[in-house]
């Protein structure tokens, strides 16, 4: 069962761009760091953007997001 990820990002950090920006970058670290990697198969997501989302250095948002994963699906399983 695939992985299945939803991405939202509110009218409060900012206008359609940064919110658009937001999205994008989360998409992308979301497929760079779930990839081939099967334990995270059959998980429904809900990612949320923040407000310094579209402003963070991609390294450390890749990090970010992966630690809160793993952190994440030590708590499920």
């Amino acid at each position: 069962m695939p992985v299945r990820v939803g991405f939202t990002a509110t009218t409060k950090i900012g206008n359609a761009v940064i919110r658009n920006k937001t999205k994008r970058r989360l998409r992308a670290a979301i497929r760079f760091i779930i990839g081939q990697q099967s334990k995270y198969c059959g998980i429904d997501l809900v990612i949320i953007g923040r407000q310094n989302t579209a402003s963070m250095p991609w390294n450390q948002l890749v990090v970010d997001l992966s630690k809160t994963l793993d952190a994440l699906h030590a708590r499920i399983r």
